[in-house]
């Protein structure tokens, strides 16, 4: 039985945003530099409103035209082929069409460095910009999987562009991409709220 039958649907939606949720668009104008940018990534504890933020920004990606693919990962994600499943599912959301007979069980390095090399062409064919979130990335635990993303963090094309959001920073290296500016990073430093967001906050809770 291929993994991908067994994927569940809903990790491929973000979450409904409610009508009561405070717009963050002090953060979004932020986010808009997504498209010159090859990575953003999105740190901070729970409870920091990355995932709402997330999902706000999607919205307007949306909005304006954007190709945007979500993936929530869990703590069952943690080994490759599960991981890679969910990320071939999304990666096809997007246009990006993966052999799903592609062995990655045992992810010898030719495999991944095969999975990357089909992922890659498959982007640069595509004539618009990409964009992939992946939420709570904090559950993938396996080496090899982050073997994975890092070689497609350094070998994707100008038009895909991924957004991590993690509890922790990953154990992935982003220097050579925060030196050349193609890395967008928001922390826990920037993503509470402002002045202004906690008044539209606490005037919403007296409203209610």
């Amino acid at each position: 039985m291929h993994t991908d039958k067994l994927l569940v649907s809903t990790k491929f939606a973000p979450p409904r945003i409610g009508t009561q949720t405070i717009l963050r668009e002090r953060l979004l104008e932020d986010l808009r530099g997504m498209s010159q940018c090859r990575v953003g990534l999105i740190t901070g504890s729970p409870g920091f409103g990355k995932t709402t933020l997330l999902a706000q920004w999607r919205q307007v990606m949306m909005r304006s035209g954007a190709e945007v693919a979500w993936l929530s990962l869990s703590a069952d994600d943690k080994h490759v082929p599960i991981f890679f499943a969910y990320l071939r599912g999304a990666l096809q959301r997007l246009g990006i069409v993966l052999d799903s007979g592609i062995p990655l069980e045992g992810a010898r390095p030719e495999f991944i460095d095969e999975v990357v090399a089909t992922i890659v062409e498959g982007a640069a064919s595509i004539n618009k910009e990409l964009f992939l979130v992946i939420d709570d990335y904090q559950h993938v635990t396996d080496p090899r999987s982050h073997q994975l993303m890092q070689k497609l963090l350094d070998h994707s094309p100008e038009n895909l562009h991924f957004v991590i959001s993690s509890r922790v920073g990953p154990p992935l290296s982003f220097s050579r991409l925060r030196l050349s500016g193609q890395l967008l990073e928001l922390d826990c430093a920037a993503l509470p709220f402002d002045l202004a967001e906690s008044r539209a906050f606490s005037n919403r809770a007296w409203l209610r």
